[in-house]
């Protein structure tokens, strides 16, 4: 049985409930060499989540 109070995967419980993040999203400060642009780094550090569009082209998509 897990203990919500000491699992370090408190998800897994069969309740729902929002967990506030412990960790960072993004680990250090951005700087121009990112492969990311800040705009993206803000938004995946502010959502925990990055959509890229167009990332792969359509051939690309049929292969994978």
């Amino acid at each position: 049985m897990f203990d919500a109070k000491t699992d370090d995967y408190p998800s897994r419980l069969p309740q729902e409930r929002w967990l506030e993040r412990h960790d960072p999203v993004v680990w250090q400060e951005w700087n121009e060499h990112a492969p990311l642009t800040r705009a993206q780094a803000q938004s995946f550090d502010r959502d925990g989540f990055l959509v890229l569009h167009d990332l792969f082209s359509p051939a690309e998509v049929v292969s994978l």
